[in-house]
């Protein structure tokens, strides 16, 4: 059972119904497994760390003593989203962040081109995930964060810079997010004069954009 009282599968299942419906550019084919685990040492060994809420793994494990719950989508193997134990006490709220950002990434990351910078995969998945303007990170529970401080600025600064480009125009995130890789943007050196192409204004890309892709150098 959630904390707010919500049965933890319906709570699953609903995070990845929302980001899906939010963010349907391109979702992987394999299914995604969503596990709580019991206690820090199974969290530490799966390769997990008290910095993180969760992170993804693309094997499907056993379930042993923890929660898992099926999130199907077409295809054949699972990736996992594996959660601290402490992701159980959060408020409804930022639990709620915490699942969308986790199954942004299982779900879409599954075909991330290596073209993508990680900045940008942090900020789409934020994005996706508050389904509005940058906020806080969820940090609830001391005994969890979402990432070390400067972490935590990066992504709020990489949300914000994706935030804009999805606040100049309607579906300029996903086509973006599509051209990684391609002729139109082979790498992150070519980011900005894709942008300017795009009608982009300066002003967005130099308090923004330009700043998230400082601090991932």
């Amino acid at each position: 059972m959630g904390a707010g009282g919500t049965p933890w599968p319906d709570e699953v299942r609903a995070a990845d119904e929302l980001v899906r419906s939010r963010w349907e550019a391109r979702p992987g084919p394999r299914d995604v497994v969503v596990r709580l685990v019991e206690d820090r040492e199974e969290f530490e060994a799966l390769g997990g760390t008290d910095a993180v809420p969760g992170f993804t793994r693309g094997l499907q494990v056993s379930p042993g003593g923890s929660t898992a719950v099926d999130c199907p989508s077409p295809g054949d193997g699972s990736v996992e989203v594996v959660l601290h134990p402490g992701v159980a006490d959060l408020a409804p709220a930022d639990r709620g962040l915490v699942l969308r950002h986790e199954l942004v990434h299982a779900r879409y990351d599954q075909v991330i081109d290596p073209a993508e910078p990680e900045w940008w995969r942090e900020g789409v998945a934020e994005w996706v995930a508050h389904g509005s303007p940058p906020g806080s990170l969820a940090a609830s529970d001391p005994s969890v964060t979402t990432s070390p401080a400067a972490r935590a600025k990066d992504y709020r600064t990489a949300h914000r810079a994706v935030a804009a480009l999805a606040d100049h125009r309607p579906g300029l995130v996903a086509d973006v997010d599509a051209a990684w890789g391609t002729p139109e943007l082979e790498d992150a050196s070519e980011l900005r004069d894709h942008l300017v192409a795009r009608g982009v204004p300066r002003a967005t890309l130099e308090t923004v954009v330009d700043r998230a892709q400082d601090q991932a150098d």
